[in-house]
């Protein structure tokens, strides 16, 4: 019987040379995607400490500002604060600025968006156009309050709704207190 250690010995030489080389590649791996020891620690945790009481007193500080401000009537020191509601002669409500803020035409829908300078979660937008050859659209939306301002939700016409020509585009706000409009043109192609 002949044993043939040469043969065994390849084979085993072999495998720990494809081994060395698996290890090297997956180093090198880890080592260009920052992965495994190669991570960097930069500071990138969250601090999940209790508020110092220094922390707390900024805040509460900050509250208490907001809460003064709110009582004696002062409009806010934000870089965009809303003019205050103005009297409507002759009704209960109160009237507020509006703008259309954009008018753009896709290959389907018109978009027409507002900006009403007050805020509010309640009340109806309503979009009247008529174009200067006579035709009319009419559309209804809700509001959406934001940070400082309130929105319509939205105007998104068809395209099919609409003639190519110039139209006047009239749009209210009103709510149970407060009322504002705006009016515009645009062009459809």
């Amino acid at each position: 019987m002949q044993i043939h250690t040469t043969k065994k010995s390849k084979k085993i030489l072999i495998i720990i040379v494809t081994i060395v080389v698996v290890a090297l590649a997956a180093t090198a791996a880890a080592y260009h995607y920052k992965l495994g020891p190669f991570v960097s620690h930069k500071n990138n945790s969250i601090n999940l400490a209790p508020p110092t009481s220094n922390q707390k007193a900024a805040g509460n500080n900050i509250k208490q500002s907001t809460l003064n401000q709110t009582h004696s009537g002062k409009e806010s020191t934000s870089s965009d604060p809303s003019p205050a509601p103005q009297p409507v002669v002759g009704s209960d409500k109160k009237s507020v600025g509006m703008d259309i803020t954009a008018t753009n035409q896709t290959d389907t829908t018109l978009q027409i968006r507002t900006l009403i300078q007050t805020v509010t979660n309640s009340g109806t937008c309503s979009l009247s156009m008529k174009s200067t050859q006579g035709a009319t659209y009419t559309a209804s939306v809700g509001v959406q309050a934001q940070s400082s301002t309130t929105t319509c939700k939205g105007f998104d016409i068809p395209l099919t709704y609409l003639t190519s020509d110039t139209w006047t585009i009239s749009i209210t706000f009103s709510s149970n207190s407060l009322i504002a409009s705006t009016s515009g043109e645009v062009t459809i192609k």
